[in-house]
């Protein structure tokens, strides 16, 4: 398999209750998304009530997405994520990290790297 990967941070201290785009992702060639591998670098616990949820977005459709609602997420834990939509990627997307909070929302410090498959052909 021919891949290559991006890294990138997705940071969210401050105004936790706002919906934010962390990151624009330009893509530069026909791929798709394999994975996002994500790592906590202190940790973060989840929260039923008030959390956020990470996401990879191509236009407002969510290719990927990690809900910190129930699940914790350990200190420098890598956890691999993978599309729940098609992932398909060229030259004119642009993918978004985003931040998505409910109630107060949870703080976010993240490394993230994105996984691509070059497309044959």
């Amino acid at each position: 398999m021919n891949t290559y990967r991006l890294y990138c941070e997705a940071i969210k201290s401050s105004s936790l209750t706002v919906d934010a785009v962390l990151r624009n992702i330009p893509c530069d060639r026909n791929a798709k998304l394999q994975s996002v591998v994500i790592c906590s670098r202190g940790g973060i616990t989840a929260d039923n009530t008030n959390y956020s949820k990470f996401q990879v977005k191509n236009g407002s459709t969510v290719v990927v997405e990690r809900s910190f609602q129930t699940d914790d997420l350990a200190a420098t834990t890598n956890e691999v994520l993978l599309p729940v939509e098609d992932a398909t990627v060229d030259s004119t997307t642009e993918l978004a990290i985003n931040y998505d909070a409910t109630g107060n929302g949870l703080a976010l410090d993240l490394d993230v790297v994105l996984v691509f498959e070059l497309a044959r052909g």
